[in-house]
């Protein structure tokens, strides 16, 4: 059995990878909740280097809840180890967060709220720079203008093929993820989460919106950051695609076109018919080399690797934390 008194009302998972400079601000913004209903904390040490598991389990004295730490090394992916800590989770309302942000005061509050007409819903989501991230907790909920304010869940719709789920602020219950199957890790480290609400919305469930369930987000913005996340969602967005037969659904552009119409805005930036925006024209030309790979890999080569839905989820009765 995991853990032993009473089982609380809602279950709070925390991937986290080499974290440890981050992860105090988002616990302590956890033990800072304003009328949360019984919750638990479970982080989830994803191969890190860096003692961040070591850092989770020294907060544990202060923490005003139940926190745990589980080790989830075995494969690299936030999608593995929210699959790992749900597993270990002893409510059946599921709420999950990243290890770098900082969620509102009233988050544990508006996310059982949102619980009550939706089994799946994404959160709201402020972005914030690394410098308004800086600061203690209180610091970056003003910047982040942190209210109590309710607003009502919006139903989403399953004639929208590709819902998005913020996996740094949604919710599930654990009937729906069980249906759905859990995080698919052959996605790697990116488009796991989008990949969890396309294949709930083809099993009926909707991905709804709860923007009162409030976090403030990390951005990084530089070019290789910006880059790097879009190469993986472009690849995931394709793997899907090829994978499920979404050809007509994607919005995504020919590969060929998209490469042709970055070729001709170089050009034209270059003789100064356009303005020079170098970063972004690098941007683009990354994602268009990118998704030209993924085409070429995916649905050319037809080598999309084998899905791993569910990978490192077991009944909740048969495991046991490290703590």
């Amino acid at each position: 059995m995991i853990g032993g008194g009473p089982r609380p009302d809602i279950s709070v998972v925390i991937p986290a990878f080499n974290a440890r400079a981050l992860l105090p601000v988002q616990l302590r913004a956890l033990n800072t909740q304003s009328d949360a209903p019984d919750f638990e904390v479970i982080v989830v040490d994803n191969g890190s280097t860096d003692g961040t598991g070591e850092v989770a389990r020294s907060f544990a004295a202060e923490a005003s809840y139940p926190l745990r730490v589980v080790r989830a090394a075995e494969h690299q992916g936030p999608g593995y180890a929210r699959n790992v800590g749900a597993g270990q989770a002893r409510a059946d309302l599921l709420m999950f967060a990243d290890a770098d942000d900082v969620v509102s005061r009233w988050w544990i509050r508006s996310g059982k709220r949102a619980f009550e007409t939706s089994f799946l819903w994404s959160g709201g989501a402020t972005p914030m720079s690394e410098q308004e991230m800086r600061g203690d907790v209180e610091e970056v909920r003003a910047r982040a203008r942190d209210t109590d304010g309710w607003e009502p869940v919006r139903p989403g719709s399953l004639h929208e093929a590709f819902p998005v789920v913020m996996g740094c602020d949604f919710g599930c219950t654990r009937q729906a993820f069980e249906a759905i199957g859990g995080f698919d890790q052959s996605h790697g480290t990116a488009f796991e989460d989008n990949d969890f609400g396309l294949r709930a919305h083809r099993l009926g469930i909707t991905v709804d919106h709860a923007p009162a369930v409030r976090i403030a987000y990390r951005v990084i913005p530089t070019f290789r950051a910006e880059a790097k996340r879009a190469l993986g969602q472009t690849n995931g967005h394709v793997l899907d695609v090829v994978r499920y037969g979404l050809e007509r659904e994607s919005a995504l552009p020919n590969p060929a076109e998209e490469l042709a119409r970055t070729a001709v805005a170089a050009v034209l930036m270059a003789a100064g018919r356009r303005d020079r925006n170098w970063t972004a024209l690098g941007l683009r030309a990354a994602v268009a080399t990118g998704l030209s790979r993924a085409w070429f890999r995916h649905r050319v080569l037809r080598r999309s690797p084998r899905p791993l839905i569910g990978l490192g989820y077991s009944a909740p009765s048969s495991l046991d934390s490290d703590l």
